[in-house]
């Protein structure tokens, strides 16, 4: 198989996931993506196959409230507002280069989950400023550019976050930011 058509069924498989995903959430509304296993989702699924059960209708459909972090591969850092879906995102807001990494933060309940703080990420380049002499306006002629999350201990790039901030906002955040595949616990 050529890489571009691996690529290409990669994100296919990678959409039919998080379809999935969403359509087991929609089924169990007690459950949450950080503490259902692959195993319960397996299951769950397969059951599925033999005997759908039916959506039970609750009134108005929830709403959804959030955000995402994006990093382009020129390291931008972009907070997009309102962008939940079940696609990848698109091009970097700031300068159209792909987005090689993001994360939700689900806002719902004001409870901010997912957070990933400003500091947690590791600026690759430093912005640099020009201040005009005459009437001291000062313009930025490089944005802070920021590496991909990687884990010291793997090298991986699959980072999660659980933090948020429990009883609808307005408290302490909780929670850790770790690495998928080891579990080291990065902030």
């Amino acid at each position: 198989m050529e890489k571009e058509d691996h690529t290409k069924r990669h994100q296919e498989l990678h959409r039919s996931l998080d379809e999935l995903l969403a359509d087991f959430l929609m089924h169990n509304t007690d459950k949450l993506p950080s503490t259902t296993t692959v195993f319960e989702l397996l299951n769950w699924s397969h059951k599925q196959t033999t005997g759908p059960t039916e959506l039970e209708e609750k009134g108005e459909p929830m709403s959804y409230e959030g955000r995402e972090i994006h990093i382009c591969e020129k390291g931008h850092l972009v907070f997009v507002e309102c962008e939940y879906g079940l696609d990848l995102p698109g091009p970097c807001h700031r300068c159209g280069a792909k987005t090689l990494w993001w994360r939700p933060i689900d806002d719902t309940n004001c409870e901010a989950f997912g957070d990933f703080p400003i500091g947690f990420f590791k600026v690759k380049t430093g912005e640099v400023t020009e201040t005009c002499p005459t009437c001291d306006h000062t313009k930025v002629l490089y944005e802070t550019t920021y590496e991909i999350p990687t884990c010291p201990k793997c090298g991986s790039h699959e980072v999660v976050s659980d933090r948020h901030q429990p009883n609808y906002g307005g408290t302490p955040f909780v929670g850790n930011i770790k690495c998928v595949n080891c579990g080291t616990i990065l902030f």
